[in-house]
């Protein structure tokens, strides 16, 4: 028994600092423990577990930094029409022709293969293809985001007069959104 006691108050001074109830003041309260998240947070939070929606974010980032941000450092527009001189050789832009001579003594440089000037060469109409690649994406994600976004609006509305009325207005909408998603897409 003494062994046993001597066990107990070797952390105490006495006995009866031993045998006092144990306060919680030194534990951290409970909302310390926890760990309190908003839903944002908690959207973040899941988002990065999911590895293919992260590589497709960057992905379309990358297609955003491509379509809107590259065009404002490369030298080139999409209407750009190039030319090459017959007698020197030199390719020139349409507009430093200056007074036209130097145009009439030159043929479109269409159909020209890639090089460090052109990265992609040059279409049938002697414009630069990286450049037109740059500007054309901007009209598919233009076009991506209008339709998400119609479509959020539609369904957000569509689905608020479902909620709050109910009943038959809830039935005929969703008979509606039912026939449309039956219908295939092209």
């Amino acid at each position: 028994m003494d062994e046993y006691k001597d066990a107990i108050l070797k952390n105490y001074k006495d006995i009866d600092e031993a045998l006092e109830p144990q306060s919680f003041k030194d534990e951290p309260d409970v909302e310390e423990k926890q760990l309190f998240l908003s839903p944002w947070q908690l959207v973040f939070r899941r988002f990065i577990k999911n590895k293919l929606a992260v590589i497709s974010f960057i992905i379309l980032v990358g297609m955003v930094l491509f379509c809107y941000v590259l065009p404002l450092f490369y030298p080139f527009s999409e209407t750009e029409i190039f030319y090459i001189n017959k007698e020197t050789g030199l390719e020139f832009r349409m507009q430093d022709a200056g007074d036209g001579t130097q145009a009439q003594n030159s043929i479109l440089a269409a159909l020209q293969k890639p090089s460090s000037k052109h990265i992609l060469g040059t279409n049938q109409f002697a414009q630069d293809m990286f450049a037109r690649l740059m500007y054309g994406g901007r009209v598919s994600l233009l076009v991506g985001f209008v339709v998400v976004i119609v479509e959020m609006l539609l369904g957000v509305t569509l689905g608020g007069i479902a909620g709050y009325y109910g009943g038959i207005i809830d039935t005929i909408i969703m008979r509606v959104v039912e026939i449309i998603s039956a219908i295939p897409f092209v």
